[in-house]
């Protein structure tokens, strides 16, 4: 599977002045990692289940790319896709999530949704930490 990872400020204004086009937050871009993980006979919400736990578990943070939850205890504890809605995926996290400053929050969100978002069927991805939304403790809400 693929797990995503930031390359800080890769997408930082360039001589135009302008942002790269697939920037977010502090300039950063995504960089997609392959990890072996078993997922042969897992359902869709299995694979997310384990491509996110490969993300999580710190499985490869090659030099030259950052890993927002390297400090955090997080783990997924189900996946589930919403009933009647196909395509959308719920995934329920536990553990701390430990952010190191503002430009970290994007990260969070954009390493989670990349790394669900791989599977052939998954259009959207609701994040819950702690049977909170995400964004919630994103933004102290």
């Amino acid at each position: 599977v693929r797990v995503y990872l930031v390359a800080l400020e890769a997408g930082a204004a360039g001589e135009d002045g302008e942002p790269a086009a697939d920037s977010f937050g502090c300039g950063d871009r995504l960089r997609a990692v392959e990890v072996p993980v078993a997922t042969e006979g897992l359902d869709t919400a299995g694979r997310i289940a384990a491509a996110l736990g490969a993300l999580l578990g710190g499985e490869a943070t090659p030099a030259g790319l950052y890993d927002v939850f390297a400090r955090s205890g997080l783990a997924v504890e189900t996946v589930e896709e919403l009933p009647g809605v196909p395509g959308v995926f719920r995934v329920q996290l536990t553990g701390d999530l430990v952010l190191g400053g503002v430009c970290d929050h994007p990260r969070v969100r954009a390493q989670l949704e990349a790394t669900a978002r791989q599977f052939p069927g998954v259009e959207e991805v609701e994040l819950v930490l702690a049977g909170r939304p995400l964004d919630a403790h994103l933004t102290g809400r």
